[in-house]
């Protein structure tokens, strides 16, 4: 299976998103970019809580195959495997200095573009969520060839190398690396 990871915030994810009208039209076009470059048959998005998603709205307008998919671990499902209170737990620190948005070795790095930036470490929590997500998407896809996963961006390198791992074809991207992008921070 051919699979695009696309890390997302998870405001620009929503139909109904506070962001500017150019950033909401730029996201917009940057998956429906995605969908019909890559003959996208399936879309599988971390979502919990969010009434509706750009994903959820385009799967559903293009009658994608096999849909859509919320691949999120539900709240009582981190309860149960005791997780809950780690994840919630988890707080970004602003630290100074000016740094590009990127991923490195257990932490998301977002430039808050005032000369600070967010720390966010990674938990070992992170690990058994991305296990779920990671079959949920198995089971989302279905029989498709090629599917669209939006994720957290903090989630991009533990989804990708576990879907790899799987056989699968990665390709990962964040909307943080396209100039349009504003973290509205």
């Amino acid at each position: 299976m051919n699979i695009q990871i696309c890390g997302i915030d998870h405001e620009i994810q929503k139909v109904d998103a506070w962001r500017s009208n150019q950033v909401k039209a730029a996201y917009r076009e940057l998956l429906m970019t995605l969908i019909n470059q890559r003959g996208v048959q399936a879309i599988c998005e971390e979502a919990d809580g969010v009434e509706e998603t750009v994903g959820h709205q385009f799967a559903q307008q293009l009658g994608l195959t096999s849909g859509w998919t919320n691949i999120d671990m539900p709240e009582q499902d981190r309860r149960d495997a005791g997780i809950f209170e780690e994840q919630m737990n988890r707080l970004p620190v602003q630290r100074d200095g000016a740094v590009p948005t990127h991923f490195e070795g257990g932490a998301f790095c977002l430039d808050l573009k005032n000369g600070t930036h967010l720390f966010c470490p990674r938990v070992p929590s992170d690990a058994v969520r991305e296990d779920y997500m990671c079959q949920r998407v198995i089971e989302g896809a279905g029989d498709a060839n090629s599917v669209l996963v939006l994720c957290g961006n903090f989630h991009i390198e533990g989804l990708a190398a576990r879907l790899g791992q799987l056989g699968n074809s990665m390709q990962t991207d964040a909307v943080y690396n396209y100039d349009w992008y504003d973290s509205g921070n």
